[in-house]
């Protein structure tokens, strides 16, 4: 009987992915199959014709079978391919959608960017042809100084020294900066002449912010409101020159710390003053550090190299006393006459060996006191922080923490501190600044001290 023949006719044409013996292995199984069946019905006494007929009615079509056993086989492939097909497609249709979603977006940027540049055009012709106006006008008007506007302002500033009737300052730098910053109106610059004026010429309405720099470096910011149709003229009272004085620094040490042979590091920054109805700071001397020891010398405190290496290397501002630093030993500082903040406060322990003046390097400080209300910036302009209150050594972690700060969810809440004491240099004159310690810190030292002892 040919089995193999009427088996294989409905296979489909071979696949590449195909395994090689898979046809052969499927047709020699159901010839064995259609061959058994055969032999049982002419077991029976069925004739050659009749037990095929039977063999195969009970079999089913042996084709049919070839086709779903092969179909079983392949099922993974063929699925496979044809879910990647369709991945391949379904990509393909994204490409090209966001490609044209993107020529859209493009014509429709480009479109947008002509139609505004169109307007722009527009309006700086308009603003042309009303300057064109005005010069017109003010040529035919020479008497008058402004030709009323809404929208175009002069703005004029006189600058006078200490006081309302004070005399004209000359050479401060003045920048007039629109509240937008926007494109069409640029900042504007000038210098004071010989008659303390500020002319911006004109300028449209709107919130500006006036800056104001003195040759000294000395500067301040004034908002300035120009009001449709108001001319701008106002006197500003500005500050003069303020000299220099010599401060002699102490340390009003309480009874129990009087022979405890600290040293005080103190970090001192420029305050602002106020002249007129104005706040002027420094922006060329933001101050210095000042350390003070035991016997009440004070040193003019400079690190010559502001990022050591090795163990103690520290941040810019003085966290450890290093060989990396000078210092000048001077019964009397000079600072510049005007306000001065004690921003922070780090206290020192000399070992038993150093005298009353000298100081074994390196040092770590006890503890270190930030006062509050002091400026948010260091001497090298590194942000503070947050911090404020006393902060201890804790051996174990080798850090400063918090000598008491509550915990809320989990977090130290920062403590309060004291105001940062203020003081006012005077010029031409030795002025005396004595340190008062605050108490919390004052009584952090007696504790750490004592427990040394014990």
């Amino acid at each position: 009987m040919a089995w193999p023949e009427e088996i294989a006719n409905d296979l489909p044409a071979p696949r590449d992915d195909e395994p090689a013996s898979l046809r052969q292995d499927i047709v020699d199984e159901l010839s064995d199959h259609l061959g058994c069946a055969l032999n049982r019905e002419l077991h029976r006494g069925y004739d050659e014709t009749k037990a095929r007929q039977n063999a195969l009615e009970r079999f089913g079509n042996p084709a049919r079978v070839a086709y779903r056993l092969w179909f079983d086989a392949m099922k993974g492939k063929i699925m496979s391919r044809r879910i990647t097909l369709a991945a391949v497609l379904v990509v393909t249709a994204i490409c090209i959608f966001m490609g044209v979603v993107t020529w859209q977006i493009a014509q429709q940027n480009r479109d947008s960017n002509l139609a505004l540049l169109e307007q722009n055009r527009d309006a700086n012709s308009a603003i042309l042809d009303k300057l064109s106006v005005l010069a017109t006008q003010q040529e035919s008007n020479k008497s008058l100084d402004w030709i009323p506007s809404l929208d175009w302002i002069p703005v004029k500033f006189r600058l006078v020294a200490g006081e309302k009737n004070g005399a004209p300052v000359v050479g401060f730098k003045a920048h007039l900066q629109h509240g937008r910053q926007s494109g069409d109106m640029p900042t504007v610059q000038t210098v004071s002449d010989e008659n303390g004026m500020l002319d911006f010429g004109i300028v449209r309405y709107g919130y500006y912010t006036l800056s104001l720099a003195t040759p000294w470096k000395e500067s301040c910011r004034k908002e300035v409101s120009v009001r449709p149709g108001h001319a701008v003229t106002e006197t500003i009272v500005c500050p003069t020159a303020s000299g220099s004085g010599d401060v002699a620094f102490s340390v009003d040490w309480p009874d129990e710390l009087k022979d405890a042979k600290l040293w005080t590091l103190c970090m001192i920054q420029s305050a602002a003053r106020s002249v007129g109805d104005l706040e002027w700071n420094e922006t060329d001397n933001p101050g210095k550090y000042l350390l003070i020891s035991a016997n009440g010398t004070a040193f003019d405190y400079a690190r010559s190299d502001p990022f050591p290496s090795g163990p103690y290397a520290s941040k810019p501002q003085p966290e450890h006393l290093t060989n990396n630093m000078s210092l000048k030993p001077a019964s009397k500082i000079s600072f510049g006459a005007r306000p001065w903040v004690l921003s922070s406060i780090r206290m020192f322990a000399p070992s038993e060996s150093t005298g009353a003046d000298e100081l074994q390097l390196p040092q770590l400080p006890l503890a270190k006191y930030y006062f509050q209300n002091a400026p948010k910036f260091d001497l090298e302009n590194n942000p503070v922080g947050p911090k404020t209150g006393l902060l201890v050594y804790d051996p174990r972690s080798h850090s400063y923490k918090y000598a008491d700060a509550p915990r809320i969810n989990n977090n130290f809440e920062t403590p309060k501190s004291v105001d940062a004491p203020l003081f006012e240099v005077k010029h031409g004159q030795v002025n005396s600044w004595k340190i008062t310690l605050p108490d919390d810190l004052a009584q952090h030292l007696r504790q750490s001290l004592a427990a040394e002892k014990h």
